[in-house]
């Protein structure tokens, strides 16, 4: 694990603010305890949150003190007259109760915006993730059709058409595009439909009049029809065959056939 990453990730901040779950509250303990730095990051997290709630805290007026130190004295005064007053308040004038409820409040305030805050953040960076990934994935497809459209256009590639062996009730007729220079396959499955329940179409090289598997054929969609196949050096042909599911070492009932050059 990335224990920068895991610092930058806002997951501490959201233990600090009380925002985590179970789960996540564990996950922050256990990392502060194998971690030094990361523990090193949730104290300063906590002091950042300290200091961010004295800051929004209203100063009291300059003259607070001594009217509270005069109302300690008239409660101690009360004391020893009175040796069990009904309430603590009775020895304290309201307002100074109002303060404090005020200055309470603005605290709460504080922290729950505070929370806001990290959680925007939080989802922030998981947004900007989400959208890098698919950037990337996007930029491995352009890559890929790139590739795929050269190999196409190299005047090596060699076209091998796979079509169903005479008897056979199948229709479709596939293209299987082979470069021994490049050492690369591609496989056309415009026209392969689905395997039947409990059985795969699996692509195979006759060598020297062995058959060897190039692969369980994995069906795209039809956006993305072409599909890369291991590259058989020397092959005579190519078949198609179907086998139960997971396929087989060796052809059972093979379908289609196309002979190479």
């Amino acid at each position: 694990m990335n224990v920068e990453q895991y610092i930058q990730s806002g997951i501490l901040e959201a233990y600090a603010l009380g925002a985590c779950n179970t789960a996540e509250q564990a996950e922050v303990e256990r990392m502060a305890a194998a971690y030094p730095e990361v523990k090193t990051a949730l104290d300063a997290i906590f002091a950042d949150l300290e200091k961010m709630a004295f800051a929004g805290a209203v100063p009291p007026p300059p003259a607070l003190k001594d009217r509270i130190m005069e109302a300690i004295a008239q409660a101690q005064t009360v004391g020893q007259e009175q040796p069990a007053p009904s309430t603590a308040s009775k020895g304290s004038p309201l307002w100074l109760w109002l303060m404090a409820l005020f200055i309470l409040a603005q605290g709460v305030l504080v922290i729950y915006l505070s929370t806001q805050l990290f959680k925007a953040k939080r989802q922030m960076t998981e947004t900007e993730q989400r959208m890098a990934d698919c950037e990337s994935r996007q930029q491995q497809q352009l890559q890929a059709a790139q590739s795929q459209l050269a190999l196409l256009a190299d005047p090596a590639t060699r076209l091998v058409r796979i079509s169903p062996l005479s008897g056979r009730s199948e229709t479709w007729q596939l293209a299987l595009y082979h470069n021994p220079t490049n050492a690369k396959t591609l496989l056309h499955l415009a026209t392969l439909p689905p395997a039947p329940a409990g059985k795969d179409w699996q692509l195979w090289a006759i060598v020297n009049g062995v058959p060897q598997s190039m692969g369980v054929i994995a069906l795209q969609n039809q956006a993305q029809p072409l599909l890369n196949v291991p590259f058989v050096a020397q092959a005579e042909a190519f078949a198609i065959s179907l086998e139960p599911a997971g396929g087989s070492t060796l052809p059972t009932e093979v379908v289609a056939l196309g002979k190479a050059g």
